[in-house]
């Protein structure tokens, strides 16, 4: 939920998206990687330097402390 609220998209949206029940148009994309701030086409690295585990490791975090800054703001 707080990374809707960030992203500025709804819960349902970033759930159904999550879960595989909806697509991603350009818009939600930009928010996304805004969200995180990153830029948009690191969403989409297929072939990377470093493994998948240490990319999600570092989206995990970003997301973890994103969600910190909102609590504790």
């Amino acid at each position: 939920m707080d990374f809707a609220i960030q992203s500025n998209c709804s819960n349902a949206l970033t759930g159904n998206i999550e879960a595989g029940r909806d697509t991603l148009l350009f818009l939600t994309i930009v928010k996304f990687a805004e969200a995180l701030k990153i830029q948009p086409a690191d969403l989409f690295l297929l072939e990377t330097s470093k493994p998948k585990d240490q990319i999600r490791q570092e989206l995990k975090d970003i997301i973890d402390k994103l969600i910190d800054d909102i609590v504790t703001n």
